[in-house]
Protein backbone atom coordinates (compact mmCIF):
# COMPACT_ATOMS: atom_id res chain seq x y z
CA UNK A 1 0.00 0.00 0.00
CA UNK A 2 2.05 3.28 -1.52
CA UNK A 3 1.67 6.57 0.28
CA UNK A 4 2.69 10.40 -0.38
CA UNK A 5 4.49 12.40 1.33
CA UNK A 6 3.70 16.18 1.74
CA UNK A 7 6.51 17.08 -0.89
CA UNK A 8 5.23 14.96 -3.03
CA UNK A 9 1.74 15.59 -2.58
CA UNK A 10 2.62 19.12 -3.34
CA UNK A 11 3.93 18.40 -6.52
CA UNK A 12 0.47 16.68 -7.18
CA UNK A 13 -1.24 19.09 -6.34
CA UNK A 14 0.47 21.95 -8.81
CA UNK A 15 0.04 19.35 -11.78
CA UNK A 16 -3.72 19.12 -11.44
CA UNK A 17 -4.03 22.77 -10.45
CA UNK A 18 -2.37 23.80 -13.90
CA UNK A 19 -4.65 21.00 -15.42
CA UNK A 20 -7.22 22.69 -13.80
CA UNK A 21 -6.66 26.21 -14.91
CA UNK A 22 -6.44 24.79 -18.95
CA UNK A 23 -9.77 23.34 -18.20
CA UNK A 24 -11.73 26.19 -16.53
CA UNK A 25 -10.26 28.79 -19.44
CA UNK A 26 -11.91 26.33 -21.97
CA UNK A 27 -15.07 26.89 -20.26
CA UNK A 28 -14.52 30.49 -19.47
CA UNK A 29 -16.41 33.18 -21.68
CA UNK A 30 -13.23 36.19 -22.63
CA UNK A 31 -15.03 37.94 -25.51
CA UNK A 32 -14.76 41.02 -23.85
CA UNK A 33 -17.80 42.24 -25.77
CA UNK A 34 -20.15 39.39 -25.22
CA UNK A 35 -22.61 40.13 -22.89
CA UNK A 36 -22.05 36.52 -20.88
CA UNK A 37 -17.89 37.57 -20.77
CA UNK A 38 -17.03 36.38 -17.33
CA UNK A 39 -19.73 33.10 -17.13
CA UNK A 40 -17.74 29.89 -16.69
CA UNK A 41 -21.11 28.04 -17.52
CA UNK A 42 -20.65 27.16 -21.25
CA UNK A 43 -24.14 25.23 -21.24
CA UNK A 44 -25.20 29.16 -20.80
CA UNK A 45 -22.90 31.10 -22.89
CA UNK A 46 -21.87 28.55 -25.75
CA UNK A 47 -24.03 25.69 -26.23
CA UNK A 48 -27.36 27.83 -25.07
CA UNK A 49 -29.04 24.91 -23.40
CA UNK A 50 -29.13 26.48 -20.01
CA UNK A 51 -31.71 29.66 -19.73
CA UNK A 52 -29.95 30.92 -17.07
CA UNK A 53 -26.39 30.44 -15.71
CA UNK A 54 -25.31 27.84 -13.05
CA UNK A 55 -23.29 30.23 -10.93
CA UNK A 56 -22.19 27.24 -8.59
CA UNK A 57 -19.49 27.06 -11.69
CA UNK A 58 -18.14 30.40 -11.03
CA UNK A 59 -16.13 28.15 -7.98
CA UNK A 60 -13.95 27.35 -10.38
CA UNK A 61 -12.62 31.31 -10.17
CA UNK A 62 -10.68 30.38 -7.17
CA UNK A 63 -8.74 28.21 -8.82
CA UNK A 64 -8.02 30.56 -11.52
CA UNK A 65 -7.18 32.90 -8.39
CA UNK A 66 -4.94 30.02 -7.00
CA UNK A 67 -2.57 29.74 -10.03
CA UNK A 68 -2.24 33.70 -10.20
CA UNK A 69 -1.17 34.01 -6.63
CA UNK A 70 1.18 31.10 -6.46
CA UNK A 71 4.62 30.69 -8.19
CA UNK A 72 5.40 27.14 -8.88
CA UNK A 73 7.41 25.25 -11.68
CA UNK A 74 5.82 25.38 -14.53
CA UNK A 75 3.22 27.84 -13.75
CA UNK A 76 2.60 30.20 -16.46
CA UNK A 77 -0.33 31.72 -15.37
CA UNK A 78 1.48 33.65 -12.26
CA UNK A 79 1.15 36.71 -12.10
CA UNK A 80 -0.53 37.10 -16.01
CA UNK A 81 -2.50 40.47 -16.53
CA UNK A 82 -4.40 38.92 -18.96
CA UNK A 83 -5.40 35.75 -16.37
CA UNK A 84 -6.33 39.15 -13.96
CA UNK A 85 -8.80 40.82 -16.09
CA UNK A 86 -10.55 37.43 -16.66
CA UNK A 87 -11.02 36.69 -13.19
CA UNK A 88 -12.06 39.98 -12.75
CA UNK A 89 -14.67 39.63 -15.67
CA UNK A 90 -16.07 36.29 -13.21
CA UNK A 91 -16.14 38.42 -10.06
CA UNK A 92 -18.02 40.90 -11.82
CA UNK A 93 -20.19 38.17 -13.70
CA UNK A 94 -21.04 36.40 -10.29
CA UNK A 95 -21.99 39.83 -8.89
CA UNK A 96 -24.59 40.96 -11.33
CA UNK A 97 -26.48 37.73 -10.70
CA UNK A 98 -25.75 35.77 -7.41
CA UNK A 99 -28.57 38.60 -5.60
CA UNK A 100 -31.18 38.48 -8.47
CA UNK A 101 -31.08 34.81 -9.38
CA UNK A 102 -32.68 32.74 -6.81
CA UNK A 103 -30.77 30.02 -5.95
CA UNK A 104 -31.32 27.70 -2.99
CA UNK A 105 -29.79 27.70 0.15
CA UNK A 106 -27.79 24.85 -0.32
CA UNK A 107 -25.93 25.66 -3.77
CA UNK A 108 -25.36 29.19 -2.04
CA UNK A 109 -23.59 28.10 0.74
CA UNK A 110 -21.40 26.06 -1.27
CA UNK A 111 -20.30 28.02 -3.32
CA UNK A 112 -20.51 31.35 -0.89
CA UNK A 113 -17.31 29.37 0.46
CA UNK A 114 -15.27 29.13 -2.59
CA UNK A 115 -15.85 32.92 -3.49
CA UNK A 116 -14.95 33.69 0.05
CA UNK A 117 -11.47 32.41 -0.62
CA UNK A 118 -11.01 33.97 -3.84
CA UNK A 119 -11.70 37.38 -1.83
CA UNK A 120 -9.08 36.28 0.61
CA UNK A 121 -6.12 35.54 -1.65
CA UNK A 122 -7.09 38.61 -4.27
CA UNK A 123 -9.14 41.09 -3.02
CA UNK A 124 -6.58 43.46 -2.45
CA UNK A 125 -5.30 43.43 -6.14
CA UNK A 126 -8.68 44.46 -7.87
CA UNK A 127 -9.68 47.86 -8.78
CA UNK A 128 -11.16 50.22 -5.66
CA UNK A 129 -15.14 50.02 -7.37
CA UNK A 130 -15.10 46.49 -7.60
CA UNK A 131 -13.46 45.95 -3.94
CA UNK A 132 -16.22 47.97 -2.51
CA UNK A 133 -19.37 46.20 -4.85
CA UNK A 134 -17.92 42.71 -3.84
CA UNK A 135 -17.91 43.52 0.13
CA UNK A 136 -21.38 44.55 -0.42
CA UNK A 137 -22.79 41.55 -2.25
CA UNK A 138 -21.20 38.78 -0.32
CA UNK A 139 -22.55 40.54 3.11
CA UNK A 140 -26.10 40.38 1.06
CA UNK A 141 -25.78 36.99 0.24
CA UNK A 142 -24.83 35.83 3.77
CA UNK A 143 -28.44 37.61 4.57
CA UNK A 144 -30.06 35.81 1.67
CA UNK A 145 -28.30 32.24 2.69
CA UNK A 146 -29.88 33.35 6.06
CA UNK A 147 -33.25 33.64 4.89
CA UNK A 148 -32.82 30.84 2.42
CA UNK A 149 -31.34 27.67 5.23
CA UNK A 150 -33.84 28.77 7.58
CA UNK A 151 -36.57 27.31 5.00
CA UNK A 152 -34.93 23.46 5.80
CA UNK A 153 -34.13 24.31 9.22
CA UNK A 154 -36.65 22.13 10.44
CA UNK A 155 -35.44 19.49 8.33
CA UNK A 156 -35.74 15.85 10.39
CA UNK A 157 -31.68 15.56 10.98
CA UNK A 158 -31.23 12.01 9.26
CA UNK A 159 -32.48 13.92 6.34
CA UNK A 160 -29.99 16.48 5.98
CA UNK A 161 -26.80 17.69 4.21
CA UNK A 162 -24.66 18.77 6.97
CA UNK A 163 -22.42 19.35 4.66
CA UNK A 164 -24.53 22.57 3.56
CA UNK A 165 -24.01 24.18 7.08
CA UNK A 166 -20.82 23.63 7.54
CA UNK A 167 -20.02 25.45 4.51
CA UNK A 168 -22.45 28.08 5.27
CA UNK A 169 -20.80 28.36 8.90
CA UNK A 170 -17.20 28.32 7.18
CA UNK A 171 -18.41 30.98 4.88
CA UNK A 172 -19.82 33.49 7.10
CA UNK A 173 -17.06 32.98 10.19
CA UNK A 174 -14.33 33.26 7.75
CA UNK A 175 -15.90 36.59 6.26
CA UNK A 176 -16.78 38.41 9.14
CA UNK A 177 -12.84 37.75 9.98
CA UNK A 178 -12.03 39.60 6.82
CA UNK A 179 -14.65 42.51 7.20
CA UNK A 180 -14.54 42.58 10.88
CA UNK A 181 -18.47 42.50 11.28
CA UNK A 182 -19.27 40.40 14.57
CA UNK A 183 -23.15 40.12 13.35
CA UNK A 184 -22.22 37.55 10.90
CA UNK A 185 -19.63 35.78 12.99
CA UNK A 186 -23.24 35.41 15.27
CA UNK A 187 -24.79 34.21 12.11
CA UNK A 188 -21.75 31.73 11.33
CA UNK A 189 -21.63 30.28 15.00
CA UNK A 190 -25.48 29.47 14.66
CA UNK A 191 -24.95 27.66 11.46
CA UNK A 192 -21.70 25.58 12.82
CA UNK A 193 -23.70 24.75 15.94
CA UNK A 194 -26.75 23.60 13.87
CA UNK A 195 -24.08 21.39 11.76
CA UNK A 196 -21.99 19.76 14.67
CA UNK A 197 -25.43 18.67 16.51
CA UNK A 198 -26.20 16.35 13.07
CA UNK A 199 -23.08 14.65 14.04
CA UNK A 200 -23.70 11.01 15.18
CA UNK A 201 -22.49 9.22 18.14
CA UNK A 202 -20.52 6.99 15.98
CA UNK A 203 -18.43 10.44 14.55
CA UNK A 204 -20.53 10.55 10.94
CA UNK A 205 -22.15 13.94 9.83
CA UNK A 206 -25.98 12.87 8.61
CA UNK A 207 -25.92 13.26 5.09
CA UNK A 208 -29.10 12.71 3.00
CA UNK A 209 -30.03 9.70 5.39
CA UNK A 210 -26.94 8.45 6.66
CA UNK A 211 -23.10 8.47 6.30
CA UNK A 212 -20.76 8.93 3.35
CA UNK A 213 -17.20 8.98 3.80
CA UNK A 214 -15.98 10.76 0.64
CA UNK A 215 -18.58 13.53 1.68
CA UNK A 216 -17.47 13.78 5.43
CA UNK A 217 -13.60 13.59 3.83
CA UNK A 218 -15.15 17.03 2.52
CA UNK A 219 -16.77 18.29 5.17
CA UNK A 220 -13.57 18.37 6.90
CA UNK A 221 -12.05 21.24 5.00
CA UNK A 222 -15.45 23.54 6.40
CA UNK A 223 -15.24 22.59 9.56
CA UNK A 224 -11.20 22.93 9.64
CA UNK A 225 -11.78 26.38 8.38
CA UNK A 226 -14.64 27.00 11.10
CA UNK A 227 -12.07 25.51 13.81
CA UNK A 228 -9.60 28.79 12.96
CA UNK A 229 -12.33 31.04 13.07
CA UNK A 230 -14.77 30.27 15.64
CA UNK A 231 -14.78 30.59 19.15
CA UNK A 232 -15.18 27.24 20.76
CA UNK A 233 -12.15 25.92 19.62
CA UNK A 234 -12.61 22.56 22.01
CA UNK A 235 -16.15 21.02 20.92
CA UNK A 236 -15.15 21.96 17.42
CA UNK A 237 -12.10 19.36 18.19
CA UNK A 238 -14.01 16.63 19.75
CA UNK A 239 -16.10 16.86 16.36
CA UNK A 240 -12.96 16.51 14.35
CA UNK A 241 -11.39 13.60 16.59
CA UNK A 242 -14.48 11.77 16.29
CA UNK A 243 -15.11 12.21 12.45
CA UNK A 244 -11.15 11.01 11.79
CA UNK A 245 -11.84 8.02 14.28
CA UNK A 246 -14.98 6.95 12.14
CA UNK A 247 -12.68 8.39 8.32
CA UNK A 248 -10.16 6.34 8.84
CA UNK A 249 -11.48 2.90 8.47
CA UNK A 250 -12.78 3.94 4.83
CA UNK A 251 -9.78 4.51 2.84
CA UNK A 252 -9.47 0.65 1.65
CA UNK A 253 -6.22 -0.94 0.70
CA UNK A 254 -6.29 0.34 -3.01
CA UNK A 255 -6.27 3.83 -1.32
CA UNK A 256 -10.16 4.57 -2.34
CA UNK A 257 -12.57 5.77 -0.55
CA UNK A 258 -16.79 5.57 -0.39
CA UNK A 259 -18.53 3.53 -2.81
CA UNK A 260 -22.19 2.36 -3.18
CA UNK A 261 -22.42 1.29 0.56
CA UNK A 262 -22.51 5.15 1.53
CA UNK A 263 -25.55 7.82 1.76
CA UNK A 264 -24.53 9.42 -1.58
CA UNK A 265 -22.39 6.87 -2.87
CA UNK A 266 -19.95 9.10 -3.20
CA UNK A 267 -16.29 8.03 -4.85
CA UNK A 268 -13.95 10.87 -4.44
CA UNK A 269 -11.39 12.17 -1.45
CA UNK A 270 -11.15 15.49 -0.73
CA UNK A 271 -7.75 15.87 0.97
CA UNK A 272 -8.48 19.88 1.74
CA UNK A 273 -9.84 19.22 5.28
CA UNK A 274 -7.07 16.66 6.31
CA UNK A 275 -3.95 18.72 5.17
CA UNK A 276 -5.51 21.00 6.92
CA UNK A 277 -5.46 19.02 10.03
CA UNK A 278 -2.59 16.80 9.01
CA UNK A 279 -0.46 19.19 11.19
CA UNK A 280 -2.29 18.41 14.61
CA UNK A 281 -4.00 14.93 13.64
CA UNK A 282 -1.34 12.16 12.83
CA UNK A 283 -4.96 10.15 11.42
CA UNK A 284 -5.36 13.14 9.13
CA UNK A 285 -1.86 12.91 8.20
CA UNK A 286 -2.18 8.92 7.38
CA UNK A 287 -5.59 9.42 5.80
CA UNK A 288 -4.10 12.40 3.11
CA UNK A 289 -0.95 10.01 2.33
CA UNK A 290 -3.35 7.91 1.22
CA UNK A 291 -6.08 9.86 -0.33
CA UNK A 292 -3.72 11.36 -2.84
CA UNK A 293 -1.62 8.63 -3.95
CA UNK A 294 -5.27 7.36 -4.75
CA UNK A 295 -6.25 10.32 -6.61
CA UNK A 296 -2.93 10.59 -8.31
CA UNK A 297 -3.19 6.41 -9.17
CA UNK A 298 -6.81 6.38 -10.72
CA UNK A 299 -7.74 4.41 -7.86
CA UNK A 300 -10.00 6.95 -6.67
CA UNK A 301 -12.21 10.07 -8.15
CA UNK A 302 -9.01 12.35 -9.87
CA UNK A 303 -9.13 14.97 -11.76
CA UNK A 304 -11.25 14.98 -15.15
CA UNK A 305 -13.32 11.58 -14.09
CA UNK A 306 -16.14 13.81 -13.87
CA UNK A 307 -18.09 16.74 -15.85
CA UNK A 308 -16.89 19.98 -15.01
CA UNK A 309 -19.82 20.87 -12.47
CA UNK A 310 -18.61 18.21 -10.20
CA UNK A 311 -13.88 18.35 -11.01
CA UNK A 312 -14.48 22.45 -9.80
CA UNK A 313 -15.83 21.38 -6.20
CA UNK A 314 -12.80 19.06 -6.25
CA UNK A 315 -10.55 21.73 -7.40
CA UNK A 316 -11.05 24.08 -5.04
CA UNK A 317 -10.42 21.35 -2.24
CA UNK A 318 -7.07 21.02 -4.05
CA UNK A 319 -6.68 24.80 -3.64
CA UNK A 320 -7.22 24.88 -0.56
CA UNK A 321 -4.98 21.48 0.30
CA UNK A 322 -1.90 23.05 -1.97
CA UNK A 323 -2.34 26.59 0.60
CA UNK A 324 -1.58 24.56 3.73
CA UNK A 325 0.71 22.14 2.44
CA UNK A 326 2.94 25.71 1.30
CA UNK A 327 2.24 27.35 3.97
CA UNK A 328 5.34 28.71 6.02
CA UNK A 329 3.64 27.63 9.64
CA UNK A 330 3.02 23.73 7.88
CA UNK A 331 5.48 20.98 9.01
CA UNK A 332 7.56 19.69 6.16
CA UNK A 333 6.77 15.73 6.94
CA UNK A 334 3.50 15.75 9.63
CA UNK A 335 3.81 12.68 11.68
CA UNK A 336 1.63 9.86 10.77
CA UNK A 337 -0.37 7.50 12.49
CA UNK A 338 -1.69 3.73 11.41
CA UNK A 339 -4.75 3.06 9.32
CA UNK A 340 -7.09 0.17 10.70
CA UNK A 341 -5.88 -1.14 6.97
CA UNK A 342 -2.71 -2.05 7.94
CA UNK A 343 -3.67 -3.91 11.21
CA UNK A 344 -5.75 -7.20 11.90
CA UNK A 345 -8.95 -5.85 13.72
CA UNK A 346 -12.81 -5.33 12.79
CA UNK A 347 -15.64 -2.79 13.82
CA UNK A 348 -18.77 -2.39 13.51
CA UNK A 349 -21.49 1.07 13.19
CA UNK A 350 -24.45 -0.05 14.18
CA UNK A 351 -26.31 3.08 13.39
CA UNK A 352 -24.68 3.28 9.75
CA UNK A 353 -25.04 0.02 9.03
CA UNK A 354 -21.46 -1.00 8.48
CA UNK A 355 -19.16 -3.35 9.29
CA UNK A 356 -15.40 -3.33 8.40
CA UNK A 357 -12.94 -6.64 8.60
CA UNK A 358 -9.42 -5.97 8.33
CA UNK A 359 -7.70 -9.53 8.21
CA UNK A 360 -4.24 -10.86 7.73
CA UNK A 361 -5.48 -11.33 3.72
CA UNK A 362 -8.54 -9.39 2.94
CA UNK A 363 -10.51 -6.19 4.06
CA UNK A 364 -13.53 -6.73 3.85
CA UNK A 365 -16.29 -3.78 4.21
CA UNK A 366 -19.96 -4.83 4.61
CA UNK A 367 -22.76 -2.44 4.18
CA UNK A 368 -26.03 -3.16 5.67
CA UNK A 369 -27.92 0.22 5.19
CA UNK A 370 -27.39 -0.40 1.32
CA UNK A 371 -28.66 -4.32 1.48
CA UNK A 372 -25.91 -6.06 2.26
CA UNK A 373 -23.25 -4.48 -0.17
CA UNK A 374 -19.87 -6.69 -0.03
CA UNK A 375 -16.55 -5.13 -0.66
CA UNK A 376 -13.39 -7.99 -0.72
CA UNK A 377 -9.73 -5.81 -1.01
CA UNK A 378 -6.75 -7.95 -0.99
CA UNK A 379 -4.25 -6.08 1.22
CA UNK A 380 -1.26 -7.52 -0.34
CA UNK A 381 -2.13 -6.73 -4.10
CA UNK A 382 -3.74 -2.99 -2.97
CA UNK A 383 -6.62 -4.08 -5.18
CA UNK A 384 -10.69 -4.84 -4.92
CA UNK A 385 -11.01 -8.56 -5.78
CA UNK A 386 -14.44 -9.24 -5.26
CA UNK A 387 -17.92 -6.46 -5.43
CA UNK A 388 -21.41 -7.30 -5.39
CA UNK A 389 -24.05 -5.08 -4.70
CA UNK A 390 -26.71 -7.26 -4.18
CA UNK A 391 -30.10 -8.25 -6.88
CA UNK A 392 -31.85 -5.77 -9.09
CA UNK A 393 -34.35 -6.89 -11.78
CA UNK A 394 -37.17 -5.66 -13.84
CA UNK A 395 -41.14 -6.75 -13.06
CA UNK A 396 -43.85 -7.21 -15.91
CA UNK A 397 -45.06 -4.51 -14.93
CA UNK A 398 -42.00 -2.53 -15.53
CA UNK A 399 -41.22 -1.51 -12.10
CA UNK A 400 -37.05 -1.93 -10.91
CA UNK A 401 -37.01 -4.07 -7.92
CA UNK A 402 -33.75 -3.59 -6.26
CA UNK A 403 -31.97 -4.82 -2.50
CA UNK A 404 -29.57 -1.63 -2.59
CA UNK A 405 -32.41 0.79 -0.75
CA UNK A 406 -31.42 2.85 1.78
CA UNK A 407 -32.34 1.78 5.24
CA UNK A 408 -30.67 3.81 8.35
CA UNK A 409 -30.37 1.20 11.47
CA UNK A 410 -31.15 -1.32 9.50
CA UNK A 411 -31.28 -5.16 10.93
CA UNK A 412 -27.68 -5.98 11.36
CA UNK A 413 -26.65 -9.03 13.52
CA UNK A 414 -23.09 -10.43 14.47
CA UNK A 415 -22.53 -13.28 16.18
CA UNK A 416 -20.71 -13.38 18.27
CA UNK A 417 -21.83 -10.28 19.35
CA UNK A 418 -19.16 -7.54 18.58
CA UNK A 419 -19.15 -4.46 21.21
CA UNK A 420 -18.91 -1.01 20.46
CA UNK A 421 -15.52 0.44 19.24
CA UNK A 422 -12.62 -1.52 17.59
CA UNK A 423 -11.99 -5.32 18.64
CA UNK A 424 -9.29 -7.42 17.85
CA UNK A 425 -10.16 -9.96 14.83
CA UNK A 426 -12.43 -12.94 15.80
CA UNK A 427 -11.47 -15.84 14.03
CA UNK A 428 -15.13 -16.59 13.54
CA UNK A 429 -17.54 -14.08 12.42
CA UNK A 430 -21.18 -14.63 11.00
CA UNK A 431 -22.83 -11.08 9.57
CA UNK A 432 -26.58 -10.97 8.51
CA UNK A 433 -28.80 -8.38 7.49
CA UNK A 434 -31.95 -8.71 6.77
CA UNK A 435 -33.22 -5.89 4.23
CA UNK A 436 -36.45 -5.36 2.23
CA UNK A 437 -37.17 -4.75 -1.94
CA UNK A 438 -37.32 -1.16 -2.97
CA UNK A 439 -39.28 -0.69 -6.55
CA UNK A 440 -39.14 2.03 -8.63
CA UNK A 441 -41.31 2.95 -11.94
CA UNK A 442 -38.74 2.09 -15.08
CA UNK A 443 -38.30 6.08 -16.09
CA UNK A 444 -39.44 7.81 -12.76
CA UNK A 445 -36.09 9.59 -10.81
CA UNK A 446 -35.59 12.92 -9.53
CA UNK A 447 -36.71 14.56 -12.56
CA UNK A 448 -40.26 16.08 -11.27
CA UNK A 449 -39.49 17.12 -7.72
CA UNK A 450 -36.17 18.66 -8.60
CA UNK A 451 -37.15 20.75 -12.09
CA UNK A 452 -40.46 21.94 -10.16
CA UNK A 453 -37.98 22.99 -7.46
CA UNK A 454 -34.96 24.53 -9.57
CA UNK A 455 -37.91 26.28 -11.64
CA UNK A 456 -39.55 27.51 -7.93
CA UNK A 457 -36.23 29.55 -7.24
CA UNK A 458 -35.64 30.57 -11.02
CA UNK A 459 -38.76 32.42 -11.26
CA UNK A 460 -38.68 34.20 -7.37
CA UNK A 461 -41.62 32.25 -5.66
CA UNK A 462 -39.19 30.85 -3.22
CA UNK A 463 -40.01 33.19 -0.79
CA UNK A 464 -43.52 32.47 -1.61
CA UNK A 465 -44.01 29.01 -1.23
CA UNK A 466 -40.51 28.23 -0.98
CA UNK A 467 -41.05 25.97 2.31
CA UNK A 468 -44.07 23.96 0.63
CA UNK A 469 -41.92 23.11 -2.53
CA UNK A 470 -38.79 22.08 -0.11
CA UNK A 471 -41.00 19.76 1.90
CA UNK A 472 -42.23 18.29 -1.19
CA UNK A 473 -39.21 18.02 -2.63
CA UNK A 474 -37.73 16.07 0.42
CA UNK A 475 -40.96 14.18 1.01
CA UNK A 476 -40.93 12.71 -2.69
CA UNK A 477 -39.42 8.87 -2.79
CA UNK A 478 -37.98 7.74 -5.87
CA UNK A 479 -38.02 3.92 -4.62
CA UNK A 480 -40.20 2.63 -1.83
CA UNK A 481 -40.25 -1.00 0.18
CA UNK A 482 -42.18 -3.79 -0.97
CA UNK A 483 -44.06 -5.73 1.18
CA UNK A 484 -44.02 -9.28 -0.70
CA UNK A 485 -40.48 -10.71 0.64
CA UNK A 486 -37.34 -10.07 1.49
CA UNK A 487 -33.52 -10.47 1.34
CA UNK A 488 -31.45 -12.14 3.85
CA UNK A 489 -27.33 -11.95 3.09
CA UNK A 490 -24.89 -14.26 5.21
CA UNK A 491 -21.16 -13.23 5.64
CA UNK A 492 -19.10 -16.22 7.11
CA UNK A 493 -15.64 -15.99 8.03
CA UNK A 494 -13.76 -18.42 9.43
CA UNK A 495 -9.68 -17.47 9.31
CA UNK A 496 -9.10 -16.27 5.69
CA UNK A 497 -12.12 -18.67 4.76
CA UNK A 498 -15.20 -15.85 3.08
CA UNK A 499 -18.49 -17.67 2.36
CA UNK A 500 -21.19 -15.15 1.39
CA UNK A 501 -24.73 -17.36 1.43
CA UNK A 502 -27.96 -15.35 0.34
CA UNK A 503 -31.70 -15.74 0.28
CA UNK A 504 -34.22 -14.10 -1.93
CA UNK A 505 -37.73 -14.26 -1.34
CA UNK A 506 -39.79 -12.10 -3.89
CA UNK A 507 -43.26 -13.44 -3.88
CA UNK A 508 -45.46 -10.38 -5.17
CA UNK A 509 -44.11 -8.80 -8.66
CA UNK A 510 -43.66 -11.41 -11.47
CA UNK A 511 -40.23 -10.91 -13.11
CA UNK A 512 -38.78 -10.71 -16.70
CA UNK A 513 -35.28 -9.91 -15.42
CA UNK A 514 -33.54 -10.51 -12.24
CA UNK A 515 -29.87 -10.89 -11.33
CA UNK A 516 -26.95 -10.00 -9.44
CA UNK A 517 -24.62 -6.97 -10.05
CA UNK A 518 -20.91 -6.45 -9.03
CA UNK A 519 -21.73 -2.85 -9.48
CA UNK A 520 -24.98 -0.98 -9.05
CA UNK A 521 -25.69 2.41 -8.19
CA UNK A 522 -29.09 3.25 -6.87
CA UNK A 523 -27.84 6.98 -6.27
CA UNK A 524 -28.16 9.22 -9.35
CA UNK A 525 -25.67 11.62 -7.71
CA UNK A 526 -23.09 12.44 -10.65
CA UNK A 527 -19.92 11.73 -7.95
CA UNK A 528 -21.70 8.53 -7.77
CA UNK A 529 -20.56 8.36 -11.33
CA UNK A 530 -16.71 9.22 -11.42
CA UNK A 531 -14.65 6.20 -13.10
CA UNK A 532 -12.35 4.42 -11.09
CA UNK A 533 -9.77 1.43 -12.20
CA UNK A 534 -11.78 -0.75 -9.99
CA UNK A 535 -14.92 -0.64 -11.78
CA UNK A 536 -13.37 -3.24 -13.91
CA UNK A 537 -14.06 -5.63 -11.48
CA UNK A 538 -17.73 -4.34 -10.21
CA UNK A 539 -18.61 -5.07 -13.60
CA UNK A 540 -20.10 -8.69 -13.81
CA UNK A 541 -23.50 -9.64 -13.59
CA UNK A 542 -24.66 -12.93 -12.27
CA UNK A 543 -27.21 -16.07 -14.03
CA UNK A 544 -30.56 -14.77 -14.68
CA UNK A 545 -32.83 -15.92 -11.98
CA UNK A 546 -35.91 -14.68 -12.63
CA UNK A 547 -37.72 -17.75 -13.77
CA UNK A 548 -36.97 -19.35 -9.91
CA UNK A 549 -38.43 -16.99 -8.27
CA UNK A 550 -41.60 -17.71 -6.75
CA UNK A 551 -42.74 -18.89 -3.21
CA UNK A 552 -39.77 -21.12 -2.35
CA UNK A 553 -36.95 -19.25 -1.60
CA UNK A 554 -33.85 -18.96 -3.42
CA UNK A 555 -30.81 -20.03 -1.27
CA UNK A 556 -27.49 -19.47 -2.83
CA UNK A 557 -23.96 -20.11 -1.15
CA UNK A 558 -20.53 -20.01 -2.66
CA UNK A 559 -16.77 -19.85 -1.47
CA UNK A 560 -15.68 -15.99 -2.43
CA UNK A 561 -11.73 -17.48 -2.02
CA UNK A 562 -12.79 -20.07 -5.17
CA UNK A 563 -14.57 -16.89 -6.68
CA UNK A 564 -11.42 -14.41 -6.11
CA UNK A 565 -9.23 -17.00 -7.23
CA UNK A 566 -11.22 -17.83 -10.87
CA UNK A 567 -10.94 -13.76 -11.05
CA UNK A 568 -7.16 -13.78 -10.64
CA UNK A 569 -6.96 -16.78 -12.86
CA UNK A 570 -8.79 -15.24 -15.78
CA UNK A 571 -7.23 -11.76 -14.89
CA UNK A 572 -10.11 -10.29 -14.14
CA UNK A 573 -10.26 -6.91 -13.01
CA UNK A 574 -7.01 -4.14 -13.21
Amino acid sequence: MKTLTRTERKRYYEQLLLQAARRLLSALDRSAISSTCGCLDPAFWAGRTNPHPNLEMQRGLLCLGTVYSYSFPANDYYGQPALLGWITDGIRFWIEHVISENRCGEELALALHDIVQLYRILNDKLPQDLQTRWKTVLEQCCEKLQKQLAISSAEAKDACRSLNRFAAASATLQLSTLLSNPSLKRLGQTWLNDGLSRQSEEGWFYECGGADPSVQSLTLQYLSVCRQHAEDRMRIDSAVTSSLSFLQYFLHPDDSIGGEYASREGVRFFPSGCELLADEYPLAEAMVRAGVCGLADGDSGGSGSAYLRDDIVFYSSICMAYEQAISEDANEEPQAAELPRERECERVFRQAGLYLRSGQQYYIVFGASRGGILKVYDKSLGQLVFSSCGYAGLSQDNRRISSAGWTLRPDLQLKPNLPEGEARLSEKREVTVTAPWFSSREGAGRSFGAKVFARLCRMGCISKIGRLARLVHLARKDSEPLKEGNFVRVLRAIGTDLKLIDRITLTGPQMKEFREYGGLSANPFSSSQCFRRQDFVRSWKGDELSTQLGNIPIQIGRSLNELIEQNNANDCGI
